[in-house]
């Protein structure tokens, strides 16, 4: 069907964030309204949502026309759609992003919704820049996570909003807000948050102190059997090699220490990707290297982050006389929601 323009609309001043003018721009008193069929809860969202990302978009740099509306009941007949922005994803299923003007004949978008395919009627209000900061007990920080979210809102129900990662559309609304097309109210952050690996996987950082180092092991750790030194960066971590037993060629424990610090005895070493996805698509995989210890003679277990002391420690798994501790692959998933805050899927 064709789209047509707006009609008969009584001007008013509006205030928007998405780009910074002297002048407010004129737009019309009704919003155009995009309906979408139900709102759908964020765990039957990924459930429905592909697990793939999507291709690129066709961005065109000619001035903005209406087109063709070709998916049903997306835009009603009297919202002046400037452009739509058209992608197919790998999994086959045709993606849009509708540009939409509030004045007649206008060039200038006040909106813009996204369409995946399964969803209809999600007005974008955020582009965010999200950074993921991985801190181990030690307090030391540890590889980080970067990635662009949309904040998207169901309009026929204020209280459905989706952070939606697409990068390929994210990366061309970034151009687009800093354009003179830019009338809409979309706002831009930068958000950071500290992430801890808890018992499950990645958790919101619910503490910055030095937890390992509060409690150290009682008692004999054995007979010591081999130790190596290790300088990094400003610290100076002694890795030690113990026999539990009388049989000296080999042994059962290994401790970590940091100059000045305690000893701690290792339990294992972790590979992790922890596969983060949101309402909208996966966002990637975040892969990281975990040392496990234990903080005293119990089950109560600290980690800590740090790609060189793990390579030192990854090599004594090629020792035939190392009984002490394994290397473990780790997967995982998890969401990230549109606040940048981390979910274990259950």
């Amino acid at each position: 069907m064709n789209i047509k323009p707006l009609s008969q609309t009584t001007p008013t001043k509006i205030q928007f964030a998405g780009k910074n003018k002297k002048q407010p721009q004129k737009s019309a008193q009704t919003q155009p309204q995009i309906s979408i069929n139900k709102a759908v809860p964020l765990a039957v969202l990924i459930a429905m949502s592909p697990l793939v990302t999507a291709g690129s978009p066709n961005i065109s740099d000619k001035k903005p026309t209406p087109v063709e509306n070709t998916m049903s009941d997306i835009v009603p007949d009297n919202v002046n759609l400037i452009k739509t922005e058209k992608y197919r994803g790998n999994d086959g299923i045709t993606r849009k992003l509708y540009y939409v003007g509030n004045t007649e004949n206008s060039s200038k978008v006040n909106d813009i919704y996204i369409n995946d395919g399964d969803l209809d009627g999600k007005r974008i209000t955020e582009y965010k820049n999200i950074t993921l900061k991985l801190v181990g007990d030690d307090g030391v920080e540890g590889k980080t996570f970067k990635f662009p979210q949309l904040t998207v809102e169901a309009t026929n129900d204020a209280g459905s909003v989706y952070g939606y990662t697409e990068r390929n559309i994210s990366a061309q609304l970034a151009k687009f807000l800093l354009s003179d097309e830019n009338k809409t109210n979309i706002k831009t952050k930068n958000i950071t948050k500290k992430v801890n690996a808890g018992k499950y996987g990645l958790e919101n950082a619910n503490h910055e102190s030095t937890y390992w180092t509060k409690v150290a092991h009682e008692g004999s750790f054995g007979k010591p059997v081999a130790g190596w030194t290790k300088k990094i960066d400003d610290h100076t971590y002694m890795i030690n090699a113990y026999s539990k037993d009388r049989n000296l060629k080999d042994y059962e424990v290994v401790t970590i220490k940091r100059a000045g610090g305690p000893e701690f005895v290792v339990t294992s070493l972790k590979n992790v990707t922890s596969s983060l996805i949101d309402a909208g698509s996966p966002i990637g995989d975040f892969n990281y290297k975990q040392i496990t210890v234990l903080k005293n003679k119990d089950t109560s277990v600290a980690r800590i982050f740090n790609d060189v002391l793990f390579a030192d420690l990854e090599k004594l798994l090629k020792d035939p006389a190392n009984k002490a501790f394994k290397l473990e692959n780790v997967e995982e998933t998890q969401i990230v929601d549109h606040k940048g805050n981390i979910y274990d899927v259950e």
